[in-house]
This record gives structure tokens, C-alpha cells and sequence, in this order.
């Protein structure tokens, strides 16, 4: 797996390489990579809608941003995504005797999380193509004004905690905290690339995880 580099100082707000810390993040990656183990699971649900919002399973999910995001889809692919309890032994060790690691690793497992997660909605992605339908970007329970309870949702669709060792807290963390789970609209209509990127989501401006120009 290519962990990016970039995504990791870019999540550790660097401006500038240093030597020093690009060998620290070099050891990171090393130290992250015999640690994961990861595992993902995905399904594909009808999609239906009530009163302008999306309708998984019966549930209706009011939330505007999502609703946006799924214009368009009759289907959708919940997906969850973890490195493993693992990653979180090793930041929680560095925690104790290196905080400079520990700040370093918490960085990788997110951008390492992020690069699974982009690896399994490709497969996705190819997948729907196969049959005719094409994948809206993925939208995950805590972005904008979708909450984090819509993730008793995910739990109670799949055996989280059997299928990949996912458990969920009462403040809906998961454990493992690297760990990711997101919607996936599908439409048959194929979006205009434009429609994709960071400038035409109601969330840019705020959002962490924007796209940037490289550091």
C-alpha cells in the first residue's frame, strides 16, 4: 500500500520538509505498516426516498447534505473500513514514551485509513460500472449535518463487530479508532466531474480533509 506521504504532513500541517521529520514519518509509515492489519466489508441496499430524504431500510435519514450528495441514486453501498486493533496498541505506546511518534502515527493511520478506503470504493466503483450504474463520492456519519447516530444505522445493517471487528461506543466512536464507514450513492446516470470536487461541496470551506495544493 502507498501510504501519501503528502496526506500525512498535510494532516500534521507542515509547510515545509524537514529532513528530520520526513525520517520520523518514514519510521512511522514502517512502524504503521507491520501493524495493520486491515479489513473491509461492503453492501450494496435499494435506496428510496420520503419528503426530499434519503430512506435506507425503512429509516429515514434527514440530513440535507447527504440528501444532496444522493440526488439522482435508487441504490446505495454502505461500507466500513479498519486497520486494526493493532494501530491502535501502537499509538497508544507512543502515547507513553513519544509524543513526536505518537503525533506522527495518529497522522499515517489516517491518511493510511484513507488510502483503504479509496482502494475499496474503487473496487466499488468498478463493480457498479459492471451493472450499469455509476458511484456518487462517499459520505460518512459526522460530515456536515449528517449525525453520528446515523451509524446505530450502519451496526444494525451489518455485523460490524463479527464481519470486521468493528464495536461502537454510546458517544458513536468506533473501535478501532482508525477505522472509517461511509455511503455511497449509486445513480444511473454518471455526474459531472465538476460536481466532484472540493469547490462545489457545501462543506468546503470548513471541511479538514479539502483538497490542497502540495506542501
Amino acid at each position: 500500500m502507498n501510504i501519501s506521504r503528502k496526506e500525512i504532513r498535510r494532516y500534521l500541517g507542515m509547510k515545509r520538509d524537514s529532513e528530520a521529520m520526513n525520517e520520523l514519518i518514514e519510521e512511522c509509515v514502517a512502524l504503521l505498516e507491520k501493524a495493520a492489519v486491515p479489513r473491509h466489508i461492503y453492501v450494496r441496499l435499494p435506496l428510496s426516498w420520503k419528503d426530499g430524504f434519503p430512506v435506507i431500510d425503512s429509516e429515514v435519514i434527514e440530513s440535507r447534505n447527504l440528501a444532496k450528495n444522493l440526488e439522482g441514486c435508487s441504490e446505495i453501498v454502505i461500507m466500513a473500513c479498519t486497520l486494526g486493533a493493532e494501530v491502535d496498541r501502537l499509538i497508544a505506546k507512543y502515547n507513553v514514551i513519544s509524543m513526536a511518534h505518537a503525533a506522527v502515527l495518529q497522522a499515517a493511520g489516517a491518511a493510511m485509513i484513507e488510502e483503504v478506503c479509496d482502494e475499496v470504493n474503487e473496487e466499488i466503483r468498478r463493480n457498479a460500472e459492471e451493472n450499469g450504474f455509476y458511484c456518487h463520492p462517499r459520505f460518512s456519519p459526522g460530515y456536515g449535518d449528517l449525525k453520528l447516530e446515523t451509524q446505530k444505522l450502519i451496526f444494525s445493517l451489518i455485523n460490524l463487530p463479527k464481519e470486521i471487528g468493528l464495536t461502537l461506543n454510546e458517544s458513536m466512536l468506533m473501535t478501532p479508532f482508525k477505522s472509517v464507514t461511509a455511503f455511497i450513492g449509486l445513480s444511473k446516470e454518471k455526474q459531472d466531474e465538476s460536481d466532484r470536487n472540493c469547490d462545489a461541496c457545501d462543506m468546503s470551506p470548513t471541511c479538514e480533509y479539502r483538497q490542497q495544493e502540495d506542501i
